[in-house]
Order: structure tokens, then sequence, then C-alpha cells
């Protein structure tokens, strides 16, 4: 009797050790399966990851800053510029990183007058019933400015006006996508963009601002390409006039 016990004790243990070891298997199949902890990314992923992060550097800053006046002002008008452009040396060219605009998005005339530090803009508020005014402010120059700067002499200075909080925006810029566009399309060019960008030489990108910009190649007609849509905001000059339009980045890759 003792050793049908012993022998039964041992069958046991076998089979308990065989169970553990099914339950093991079954554990790991479960996590290569389902879980898959060592699956490797989407190289599409990682391609359209490039150009997204390459496409922001087509982009400026905006200093957006609203200044209430409680005198209506009437023909122009002097204040404090609350921008520091001391290190701007050409004086001329202050005016190409900055527009006015009053509160039905009118761009305004406006000029400086003063030196380093201390200067007042003087803005051109004609045509405008307006008690409220926006100054931007650009890390980039624009094309154009509206028009010849007015003549401070005769402006009055409000007693009183207020500059509210100011708000930084991050801008695609027209400019930039546009001589982007300009060098996707250049001879080499387009080879030249792969390797600024660092993107690999057997792959191939497009990018859309529809409806302005297709910088796009030759599809395969067979293959699998990969898109992504993104919101941009981007500003678009016409002349001296500013806007801010809302459209989409459409990035390709195969």
């Amino acid at each position: 009797m003792k050793s049908v016990t012993k022998k039964n004790k041992r069958a046991d243990s076998n089979l308990e050790m065989i169970i553990s070891f099914s339950i093991f298997l079954i554990f790991l199949l479960f996590i290569f399966t389902f879980l898959n902890p060592v699956k490797k990314p989407d190289i599409s992923n990682v391609l359209l990851d490039i150009i997204e992060e390459q496409a922001k550097n087509y982009t400026l800053s905006l200093l957006e800053i609203p200044v209430m006046i409680y005198t209506t002002p009437s023909g122009c008008f002097n204040i404090e510029c609350p921008f520091n452009l001391s290190y701007i040396e050409d004086q001329e060219k202050r005016r190409y990183y900055i527009f006015v605009e009053d509160d039905k998005q009118n761009d305004k005339n406006f000029g400086f007058t003063g030196s380093g530090n201390l200067l007042n803009i003087t803005i051109d508020s004609s045509g405008s019933a307006s008690n409220l005014y926006t100054l931007y402010f650009s890390d980039s120059v624009f094309d154009n400015v509206p028009g010849s700067e007015p003549q401070a002499s005769g402006c009055i200075s409000p007693g009183l006006y207020n500059f509210s909080t100011p708000r930084l925006n991050k801008l695609y810029s027209y400019n930039k996508l546009r001589d982007l566009n300009t060098s996707y399309y250049s001879s080499g060019g387009y080879d030249n963009l792969k390797k600024l960008f660092n993107f690999p030489e057997s792959s191939d990108f497009a990018i859309f601002v529809r409806p302005y910009f297709e910088m796009t190649g030759i599809k395969p007609e067979r293959g699998i390409v990969k898109a992504r849509e993104i919101p941009i905001e981007m500003i678009k000059e016409e002349g001296g006039k500013k806007e801010i339009i809302k459209t989409y980045l459409d990035i390709q890759v195969w």
C-alpha cells in the first residue's frame, strides 16, 4: 500500500507540473498575440512624424496686444509702443514686423517717433469710429506695409489708454510655405529637401495646403500612400492686408 501511495503522489506531482507549464505557455501566447510588447512602430507613421515636425519650421510667432483708447481719436493718435524694437537696426524695416488693425479688422497706417526703447507709435484712425485697436508683432518680416506713415504732428495723445493681456500665436506663414513650394519644384530642390528633412531616400512625401499649395510628385500605381491631415492657422497677406486663415496641412508619404 505504501508503494502505491508513493506512485500516486508522484503521478499527481507530474500532472501539476504539466498543468502549470501549459498555463504558462497560454499566458505567453496571450501576451505576444494580443499585447505584442515587441511590436515595431509603423514606418509610415515615423515618416509622417518627420514631415509634420519639419513643417513647423515654416511658422512664425505673432504677438497680439489689444489697446483700448478711452478718448475717441479723430484722424490719428500717438501711444507708447509696447514692443522692444531697439534690436532692429534698420529703422525703415521696423514697420515690416508690425501691423495694426481696428475692431473691424481693417489694417491701419502707422509710424514711429522717438528712438531706442522710448518709441511711440502713431496710428492713423481715419475712417474708423473705434476705440479698440490691436497691435501685432511678428518675429518674421512681412512683404508689405499698409500705406505711408502718418505725420505725428497734429495727432492727439490720449490721456488714458489701456493695453490688454498679450497673446502669443504660432501660425504657419504663407510666405515661408510659398518658398517651400518653390524649393520643392526647383531643379534638385526636392532631393535637397529630403536631405534637409533627414527623410529616407527610398521614400517620398507630398505636402498640401489647399487651395494654396500642392507639393507632390508621382505616386506609385500600386502600394500604400499614408496621409495625415492637421488643422492649422496660416497668416497670408495681400498687399498690405494681413489675413489669418483656418485651413489644413495634408501630409502624404509612400
